[in-house]
């Protein structure tokens, strides 16, 4: 691609994908608004998870250890639910 294609293709004035994002993204106030209300709303479910993994900590210094599956699961349930709360929340 030579210099003046590439510089059309990334112009932000040029037709395609770039208008198409821009008016597709929202302002920075606008997206922070949205994670404090998503975090409002799933404030239960954050603390659900603290007690948890505090539980956890608590019977893994008593002396218990997981099987591997379990604790595998254990790893994955977390970013599993930041990733479905996302989805749910958009």
């Amino acid at each position: 691609m030579c210099l003046a294609h590439r510089q059309a293709f990334f112009a932000r004035d040029a037709p395609g994908i770039w208008h198409a994002l821009d008016r597709a993204m929202r302002s920075a106030f606008e997206e922070l608004r949205r994670f404090a209300e998503t975090a409002n709303e799933l404030a239960d479910l954050a603390i659900g998870w603290h007690l948890a993994i505090g539980a956890v900590v608590i019977a893994l210094l008593v002396g218990w250890r997981p099987s591997t599956r379990l604790g595998l699961a254990a790893l994955a349930a977390p970013p599993a639910s930041v990733g479905m709360a996302w989805l749910i929340h958009g």
